[in-house]
């Protein structure tokens, strides 16, 4: 019985060597292989939301949903930074940060291993409101418009690529 086990053991551990062998030869590492969740699917595809999604990245160790989406002027007060923000609601969140997180993943595979950040121009309208911000110390929330910024960090870990973190950004009003 013993040998039994010992064998079944052993196998097991040839078999995991010669696989990380074949990565290390490679010249690579098993994260910058995966996608992740960031790319696995994104909304819109096979049913996938954009809370779906959202979900997923936050379990992975982003923070999107738990900091910067449709936040009340209490919340971005207590923040500890100079200035907070945060998107309307998930749906505009997406609008303005899909095609950087698609252009992303089409090269997930090829990437490092640092954290990317992107910081976008947003496509929209001046009369758009996108979010909202406070600047510390001051009176009342103000809004952030769809032309002006976006941060976008991407991050990777054992287990892939995933969305650190998005918010608005507004231009020159600091």
């Amino acid at each position: 019985m013993t040998n039994f086990y010992l064998s079944k053991y052993v196998k097991n551990l040839f078999t995991h060597l010669l696989f990380l062998g074949c990565l290390l030869a490679s010249g690579s590492s098993f994260a910058d292989r995966l996608p992740g969740v960031l790319c696995e699917k994104l909304p819109g595809e096979d049913g996938m939301t954009i809370t779906g999604w959202l979900t997923a990245q936050e379990n992975n160790g982003g923070h999107t949903q738990e900091r910067h989406i449709n936040k009340d002027e209490k919340y971005l007060q207590n923040r500890n930074i100079a200035i907070a923000s945060t998107w309307l609601n998930e749906e505009t969140m997406w609008k303005y940060i899909a095609k950087d997180v698609q252009a992303f993943c089409e090269n997930a595979i090829k990437r490092g291993n640092e954290a990317v950040s992107s910081n976008i121009a947003l496509s929209g309208e001046s009369k758009e409101a996108v979010g909202e911000y406070y600047i510390k110390n001051s009176e009342g929330k103000k809004p952030i418009q769809g032309n002006e910024r976006a941060t976008i960090v991407y991050k990777n870990d054992y287990s892939g690529w995933y969305l650190l973190t998005t918010y608005p950004q507004p231009v020159g009003r600091q």
